[in-house]
């Protein structure tokens, strides 16, 4: 999954090493409602439990949050609606890229099984 070897030749420590394997989720992480809205990403949360996935509308967000709240805030807050799911497992928020199937920052969403 990630390539460890090129890290420890460089004779980094631990601790960047994990900084190194942390960096995609802070990176999303850190991203604010006002620049998703500003550069028109298409933010979708989806569910960790049984993966439905819900396309966000940044305007609809704006009249409930300030423009500064950050996308890892958003994420604690929202809970799934499916009745199967009822919101026990939180949420992750995910940004469409493109058209093509991967084309999902910072991963593909993973495909779930539905709790009945």
């Amino acid at each position: 999954m990630y390539d460890f070897g090129l890290i420890y030749h460089k004779g980094f420590d631990a601790t960047v090493i994990v900084n190194t394997l942390l960096c995609r989720c802070c990176a999303r992480d850190e991203v604010t409602l006002a620049q998703v809205q500003l550069f028109r990403l298409n933010m979708v949360l989806a569910c960790l439990g049984c993966g439905h996935k819900q396309l966000m509308d940044p305007d609809e967000l704006l009249k409930k949050w300030p423009p500064e709240t950050t996308m890892k805030q958003i994420a604690t807050h929202a809970r799934c609606k499916n009745r199967g799911c009822r919101g026990n497992y939180g949420a992750e928020v995910l940004f469409r890229t493109g058209e093509f199937p991967e084309d999902w920052w910072p991963r593909t969403p993973a495909n779930r099984m539905r709790r009945a």
